[in-house]
């Protein structure tokens, strides 16, 4: 059988003669995705898993202070309230309306339990969601536009 012979112009590799041409572009450095969305679901910082991912309630911190990543360049700006509302309305609002309550409770009741309890589960929610995203963002490799980012 022959052997395959490396291409003449292709650098090759340094472990000996026979070995197969190393390619001209560089290797993209890979970042599992489960990881990224698990360190953003807990709100830590998605390139170490160590420092905070948020200051307050939703603002981004934009530099780790433990590995310097830069985590304000990942856009999350209108797939966290979706995926927040899209989770809500299968969590809350879809067995709300299969309850028998809702017809038998007096219609201020049930507003007033069902609106607060939307509401909760949405605030509740969001920063997850986030932070999800932020780390979906980092692990593909999607950053915002230096042009589009805070001063």
């Amino acid at each position: 059988m022959d052997r395959l012979q490396p291409d003449p112009g292709a650098p090759a590799r340094a472990d000996g003669p026979d070995a197969l041409p190393v390619p001209h572009e560089a290797v993209a450095e890979k970042r599992p995705l489960l990881t990224g969305i698990g360190r953003g679901l807990a709100r830590y910082c998605p390139n170490c898993g160590n420092g905070r991912l948020f200051d307050g309630y939703l603002r981004v911190r934009p530099i780790c202070e433990r590995c310097n990543n830069d985590n304000d360049r990942y856009p999350a700006d209108d797939a966290p309230p979706y995926v927040t509302i899209l989770l809500v309305g299968h969590i809350v609002v879809a067995p709300m309306l299969m309850l028998h309550v809702i017809r038998i409770w007096p219609v201020w009741l049930s507003l007033s339990i069902f609106c607060s309890l939307v509401l909760l589960v949405t605030l509740t929610l969001l920063p997850f969601v986030k932070g999800g995203v932020i780390g979906a963002c980092w692990s593909l490799d999607i950053v915002r536009d230096a042009r589009d980012r805070r001063r």
